[in-house]
């Protein structure tokens, strides 16, 4: 089963893709339970993840901008198990919608979330995760001066990105170079 869309040119799930997916999947379906399944936005989404687990340090620095790939695992995690895509409940504040990255048939996944137990899902999670990190290859960290520099170039030498990133973007994406990821992938992971 493939992970990502391989043929986009974007590495499988990150570490932090996994753990931060993991914590994301079972807010998802708490807060499911609790409002009967309304969609919900990706920084209150984070916001109730970091509720339920305050002492998570990767999640804590997680931001709404960089949630996509954290979504996508939710969803392949569903796809993989045959559980409706719990990930469309996850909206963008802009639009009230799933990010550009969303592929599905929202109102049809959204009825068959609602519909849906949660509860029997939640041990298999357990096993996928465990599963996604060990085929995850770890990333070589860019130290900050650098990763800013990189950016920069990559930038400067992508005219199709000019005026379109915002100054949290910006963040994200020289925080996914300092992680490791190459320019080019963080670039894509934001703009997904």
């Amino acid at each position: 089963m493939a992970v990502v869309d391989m043929q986009s040119g974007i590495r499988p799930f990150t570490l932090n893709d996994i753990d931060v997916g993991s914590c994301l999947y079972s807010s998802i379906v708490v807060e499911a339970k609790k409002s009967g399944g309304v969609p919900i936005y990706y920084s209150a989404l984070l916001e109730i993840a970091r509720k339920l687990y305050p002492t998570d340090k990767v999640l804590e620095k997680a931001v709404p901008i960089g949630i996509g790939y954290k979504l996508l695992f939710v969803e392949m995690f569903c796809r993989a198990y045959g559980y409706p895509n719990l990930a469309c409940l996850a909206v963008s504040r802009a639009d009230d919608e799933p990010g550009g990255g969303y592929q599905g048939d929202w109102p049809a996944e959204m009825q068959a979330v609602r519909a849906f137990d949660w509860e029997a899902a939640t041990p298999e999670l357990d096993d996928y995760a465990n599963a996604r990190r060990a085929v995850a290859r770890p990333l070589k960290k860019v130290k900050s001066e650098l990763a800013a520099l990189q950016f920069y170039t990559f930038y400067k030498a992508h005219g199709e990105y000019k005026d379109r990133i915002s100054k949290e973007e910006k963040q994200e994406i020289i925080d996914l170079i300092i992680e490791g990821h190459s320019e080019d992938e963080a670039f894509k992971r934001v703009k997904i």
